[in-house]
């Protein structure tokens, strides 16, 4: 599928958000466009009963919605597919219900990787090891060690609920169809989901998190936009080259 086998072409544009808006959707907004994460990608699609998987293509803000309930956060999630799909492969009541058990699956995962990550920056690195060597292996250095206060504030937080109302569905798109789920979930569910998607705009507890870039061919369809380009370009300088040529003939000829 193309949602997985490609390089999303696209970057974030910054959109300026409402003056009015919390931090977690504030960053949502500023993540607007940017391609979501390799690792996003494997474990936000839907797999149907049938066998049939809904891949995951990209996740916005719902800008459009005016009824969520207070501290939610509306998301469109883009899934490869159309709503005929949708129909032939159980119905949208099907959809939600295995949509909501990948959202509680990835926020269980998410907090077991981020349990993980924690004990590394409890235990810090070997005395041995200073700060160049550990950054080289990746390894946590004496300066990013957790203290005392933040492991145990840590320890008292629990698994968000995911709080997820499924709206409405709609198809979106002209050359790739894709079916959109208008969604919306807790605050908590909203900035997990933020750091799965897109790692460089959520960071955790205020630490930037390592992005890996993924090693993906570009779109086939941008090799022909660069042909077409360069191709119209060389008919431009060609042509103004022979009107400027023309007009200069036509200027020594009056002369």
């Amino acid at each position: 599928m193309a949602s997985l086998s490609r390089r999303n072409p696209h970057s974030a544009v910054g959109a300026p958000p409402p003056k009015v808006m919390d931090r977690v959707e504030r960053q949502w907004y500023s993540a607007a466009g940017c391609p979501i994460s390799d690792e996003a990608k494997l474990g936000l699609g839907v797999d149907m009963p049938d066998g049939f998987k809904f891949v995951i293509a990209d996740v916005r803000v719902w800008r459009g919605c005016t009824n969520r309930k207070a501290g939610d956060i509306a998301l469109e999630f883009f899934f490869d597919g159309t709503l005929h799909e949708l129909a032939e492969h159980g119905g949208e009541s099907t959809f939600i219900d295995k949509f909501a058990e990948v959202l509680e699956r990835t926020l269980q995962e998410r907090r077991i990787r981020t349990f993980r990550e924690k004990v590394e920056l409890r235990r810090g690195t070997p005395k041995k090891v200073d700060d160049e060597e550990a950054s080289l292996i990746g390894a946590p250095s004496e300066q990013d060690k957790l203290s005392d206060t933040e492991w145990k504030s840590y320890l008292t937080q629990k698994i968000p609920d995911t709080g997820l109302g499924v709206h409405s569905f709609r198809e979106a798109g002209c050359v790739l169809m894709f079916v959109v789920a208008n969604v919306t979930v807790s605050e908590a569910a909203a900035e997990t989901l933020g750091q799965l998607c897109f790692p460089e705009y959520f960071p955790i507890d205020g630490r930037e998190q390592k992005v890996v870039y993924p090693d993906l061919p570009w779109p086939r369809w941008m090799k022909g936009m660069l042909a077409t380009t360069v191709i119209l370009l060389v008919l431009v300088l060609f042509a103004w080259f022979f009107t400027f040529r023309a007009a200069l003939s036509q200027y020594h000829g009056e002369s």
